[in-house]
């Protein structure tokens, strides 16, 4: 996915959260949207948060479209501050009493792209982006990854219970994450991966056994297998829904038509946090 997609995608999610719209086309305005004058400001700041570009007010009023406004997030500067522990970033603040759910980065180590979910995800459910800090995504070992995540969870939202997603790297991240928030104590109620495999083999005796689902591309399937039998040794009960994508699509506006109502039903059928 390029760079100018990825922004794309980003401020496409803002703004639906800030309109309250299900979807963005990236050539709508945003005032014919019923944006408002005030509205902008908090636009700016939530990309500025995400990515470290702070958007021109001048140049969002001239060109007030995602693709335009892409265009100067796309070029501005993107490469992760590098630092010894991940970052958290806020892709939506929901409600303190609703459950949180944290999204962890793949191999480029950004969590932005997560704002694709946010119009399938109900607005009281706080939405976190866990990112990495080295460059080139923090290629160290997973289980160092897990432990460090792991914590930056139970510290953003000590008690739980919590949800755990994550995207190729982030998804294998994720079930590594929910194993160790469970052998700390703290409720794990569902973990979602998005067209990812197992890391490990045979998986550790104290890995996260819990509800979760799998959302996986029908090319990574053409390439690599059945993903049920891959996991069947980690999810024993986890749900496996098959989307009509490449890998690197996942997060996609048009894949996310298919993959987000699969993962809104399995968060409908959650307990009360």
């Amino acid at each position: 996915m390029t760079r100018l997609r990825e922004a794309e995608l980003l401020i496409a999610g803002v703004w639906a959260d800030v309109l309250g719209r299900d979807r963005i086309e990236v050539h709508e305005d945003f005032f014919a949207l019923g944006g408002r004058s005030l509205q902008v400001a908090k636009v700016i700041d939530r990309i500025r948060r995400l990515t470290g570009v702070a958007l021109d007010v001048r140049a969002f009023f001239e060109t007030p479209t995602v693709a335009g406004l892409a265009q100067q997030v796309a070029a501005g500067p993107h490469e992760v501050p590098a630092g010894q522990f991940a970052g958290v970033i806020e892709l939506r603040r929901g409600r303190a009493s609703g459950r949180p759910i944290f999204c962890i980065h793949p191999i480029g180590g950004l969590a932005w792209c997560y704002s694709a979910i946010l119009p399938y995800v109900d607005p009281g459910h706080p939405v976190h982006g866990i990112q990495a800090t080295e460059r080139n995504g923090g290629l160290r070992p997973v289980r160092e990854l897990a432990d460090r995540y792991a914590g930056l969870v139970r510290s953003t939202h000590p008690g739980g219970p919590y949800v755990i997603a994550g995207w190729s790297l982030g998804g294998v991240l994720a079930y590594e994450v929910a194993g160790r928030i469970e052998a700390a104590g703290q409720r794990v109620d569902l973990v979602a991966i998005f067209d990812a495999r197992p890391h490990d083999a045979p998986p550790s005796p104290d890995g996260y056994t819990g509800p979760a689902v799998c959302i996986s591309a029908s090319r990574t399937i053409e390439r690599l297998g059945c993903p049920e039998l891959a996991w069947k040794a980690y999810l024993p009960d986890a749900g496996h829904h098959t989307v009509e994508a490449e890998h690197d699509t996942m997060m996609t506006e048009e894949v996310m038509r298919q993959a987000g109502p699969i993962l809104r039903a399995a968060l409908a059928r959650l307990p009360g946090p």
